[in-house]
């Protein structure tokens, strides 16, 4: 169920922080009414690229397993970690001296999730242990493609389809790989974690992991690591609505004229409200405001 967020805002010319206040002004008939808000308060770059971990170490245990035809592996990235929201256009992987001219076949998908890490349940009969990967669907898919990665540099992935990251959960970034060929000298850029957040599944003569069968996944050998890829995420924090408010921005100043049968009655007005879209992961926001009320003959902005 959507979440309904009402913004209630005091008039006419005063700097407010709390979102429930009251106003008075008055409506006359046949006068247009002119809303002038200025944010000043800071909020979020429109655009960044956010840098997860450094260069610790260099791992095979990346999100490709360069050194296996086949793998498929998932790495959790945290709300702290991450530390904004917005559309994530593109991702970035630092791989080693080896790397220069490979080129890697994958699919890769975005989850958010509630999960932090990975953990083995082993059955004592069978000795076999099974993991509590992250689910996800083709619907989820954000790339495909083939990538050549440049040696001790920065490789950067532009998905096929924009994925809007809420900020609310934890990110899981899926990849798997289908080259059918390996580089076994491939590494990636990595760092450490406290936890297992990298579970990956790798095969040389198995074929390509089914990623609707998790038991697929298990054909062949399963291990997790604390080890974790140093990676970007390329984000444009695009606002769903710019209007009244764009709380993507540092600082805006909007006008909107609303005509007199918009407005309603004459009389004295007590409360401003604005209400945004029942977006279900709406995330709640306080704003400072200067918000003025002018009666004005234009009907339109020229």
């Amino acid at each position: 169920m959507g979440l309904l967020k009402k913004l209630v805002v005091p008039l006419p010319t005063q700097k407010y922080v709390k979102q429930i206040l009251t106003l008075n002004f008055n409506i006359m008939k046949k006068i247009l009414l002119s809303i002038l808000l200025l944010l000043t308060s800071v909020g979020m770059a429109r655009a960044e690229v956010v840098e997860i971990g450094s260069k610790e170490t260099m791992s095979w245990n990346g999100p490709i397993r360069a050194s296996w035809n086949y793998s498929l592996v998932q790495q959790i990235y945290t709300i702290a970690e991450i530390g904004t929201s917005g559309d994530i256009k593109s991702i970035s992987y630092y791989a080693g001296n080896n790397a220069n001219g490979l080129a890697r076949k994958f699919d890769l998908y975005l989850v958010e999730t509630e999960q932090e890490a990975f953990e083995g349940t082993t059955d004592p009969e069978t000795s076999m242990t099974t993991y509590n990967w992250v689910s996800f669907e083709e619907k989820d898919k954000v790339f495909s493609g083939e990538v050549t990665f440049n040696a001790n540099d920065w490789t950067t992935i532009t998905l096929d389809v924009p994925f809007h990251y809420y900020g609310k959960k934890n990110l899981a970034v899926i990849v798997n790989a289908y080259t059918g060929n390996y580089a076994s000298a491939f590494q990636w850029a990595s760092f450490s974690t406290t936890q297992n957040q990298t579970l990956m599944a790798r095969n040389d003569d198995k074929g390509a992991y089914d990623v609707t069968d998790p038991t697929d996944w298990y054909k062949n050998t399963v291990e997790p690591s604390t080890l974790k890829t140093h990676m970007r995420f390329g984000i444009e924090n695009v606002p769903r609505a710019g209007l009244p408010i764009d709380f993507t921005a540092r600082y805006m100043l909007s006008q909107q004229i609303y005509m007199p049968d918009e407005v309603g009655p004459v009389g004295n007005y007590k409360a401003l409200s604005f209400t945004t879209s029942p977006d279900a992961e709406f995330v709640a926001r306080e704003r400072d405001l200067e918000v003025y009320v002018v009666p004005t003959t234009k009907s339109t902005f020229a």
